[in-house]
């Protein structure tokens, strides 16, 4: 009997021989689509770099949330080092405050740097972070700045991206 099994919009075909008595294995792995989102935040005004500063980013399809904070580049790359390194990190510590109606105070930033926060791993689930993947699973988010401060004065940003295709890389620019 023939038999064809369709994977990624594309046939495989194999042959059953009927008289064969033993049992037939096929296995399936489904692999979910991965990307990642990387920016500088920077003053409008100059274009310089501006470090520590704190986002949450929401899965806007799960409404999962996470929090980060730039390197002294104003840098944030959700790929930089490992996942699993002290993976989510920052999110006990910010979650206590709101984006946009918050103020994080300066001590808190201090800690945040001094116990490597920028440097923290990164993860949306499904899954346990794997140094081998992409940060983020295919969807929509949001990444909001969140007032310090230091940043108190500026207008707080927020933008939206979406991740479509695996191995997609977002960058958000400046």
């Amino acid at each position: 009997a023939q038999a064809k099994i369709y994977a990624a919009n594309a046939p495989v075909s194999f042959t059953i021989d009927p008289q064969t008595t033993s049992p037939y294995t096929v296995s399936f792995h489904n692999r979910l689509k991965r990307g990642s989102v990387s920016f500088t935040k920077t003053l409008k005004s100059s274009g310089e770099p501006l470090a520590y500063i704190p986002f949450r980013i929401t899965n806007t399809d799960t409404n999962e949330v996470h929090y980060i904070i730039t390197d002294e580049n104003g840098r944030f790359d959700s790929e930089r080092g490992a996942h699993s390194k002290d993976t989510n990190g920052a999110d006990n510590i910010l979650s206590a405050y709101t984006p946009d109606t918050d103020i994080i105070p300066g001590s808190v930033i201090d800690e945040l740097v001094e116990n490597g926060a920028a440097a923290c791993g990164v993860w949306f689930t499904p899954g346990s972070a794997d140094d081998a993947k992409k940060a983020l699973p295919v969807g929509n988010y949001k990444i909001e700045e969140m007032k310090t401060e230091r940043t108190k004065s500026l207008v707080m940003q927020t933008l939206s991206f979406t991740v479509t295709e695996n191995g997609q890389a977002v960058d958000l620019g400046t």
